[in-house]
């Protein structure tokens, strides 16, 4: 198998160069935060479906619970990657995916475009990003997730939801997970995705080099992943971490009409033990 790095020079030169002029142009992002509207969370529950956590397959017009109910500082998401503002990053996405590159350099491009083009920051702090929350705070209302583009900073949730985006644009199939996992240092919430490949789930994390690569039945394990247990091709930590529970939060507003996301919750049923389903 190729290595990622040598896949990664192998992309078109030109068509990235275009997909990062269109993404970066400073000018359009200051005009998005002026003039793009403020859109609440969904108003009529009869046009939505709630789902309480679980693992999802997420769709144009769904929104994504945030912090801010729970100690936190972090508005809804409302998945708007129909837009124009995901374009340029659709494009280079179904590049990836129609390339000829093996399946875990595809998923490694995916995760290398978003952590040095489309969220390369990841400093809570950032001022940017702190007002970009506190103007939809401000308003009670959750931020269309390509806003985060434009401020280049996001945070545990923010790198998952777009590497379930992406990946799902190359034609990787993959579901948003947000779980409690364990570590050495305490336990925490954390967002990451998990895929099917070879008969095995999973997780990928463009934010967390301890989780990513790993197989999600070595995650579950008292133990955590071992030194002997199998990796992905990708870049990735060993030290202990262990799944203790998908999460029964977020909450999720799905448009009724997308019954296949409704259709996707089930799927944890088939990828994790039934201890973690509770």
């Amino acid at each position: 198998m190729n290595s990622p790095q040598s896949a990664r020079k192998s992309l078109a030169p030109a068509l990235t160069q275009v997909c990062l002029r269109l993404l970066h142009h400073s000018w359009l992002w200051l005009a998005l935060l002026i003039v793009s509207p403020l859109c609440a969370e969904p108003p009529d529950p009869n046009r939505y479906s709630v789902i309480h956590g679980g693992l999802l397959d997420l769709v144009p017009g769904c929104v994504v619970e945030g912090s801010i109910g729970h100690g936190g500082k972090q508005p809804g998401y409302i998945i708007d990657s129909d837009g124009f503002e995901f374009r340029p990053l659709m494009v280079f996405c179904r590049y990836v995916g129609q390339s000829s590159a093996p399946y875990w350099e595809k998923v490694e491009r995916i995760l290398e475009f978003i952590e040095i083009h489309v969220i390369p920051g990841t400093d809570y702090q950032n001022s940017s990003y702190q007002h970009l929350i506190e103007r939809y705070n401000a308003r009670q209302r959750a931020i269309p997730l390509s806003r985060y583009i434009g401020v280049r900073t996001g945070m545990r949730r923010e790198n998952a939801l777009f590497a379930h985006l992406m990946l799902k644009a190359a034609g990787i199939p993959n579901r948003f997970v947000y779980a409690r996992m364990s570590y050495a240092e305490g336990d925490e919430d954390q967002a990451f995705t998990v895929v099917e490949h070879d008969g095995e789930s999973w997780v990928i994390s463009s934010y967390d080099d301890d989780l990513n690569g790993h197989r999600v039945r070595d995650l579950t394990k008292p133990s955590g992943p071992l030194p002997t247990d199998p990796v992905a091709p990708l870049r990735c930590h060993l030290r202990f971490r262990r799944i203790e529970r998908i999460n029964d939060y977020p909450i999720y507003w799905i448009p009724r009409a997308e019954s296949k996301v409704t259709q996707a919750h089930s799927l944890a049923a088939g990828l994790l033990p039934e201890a973690l389903q509770e």
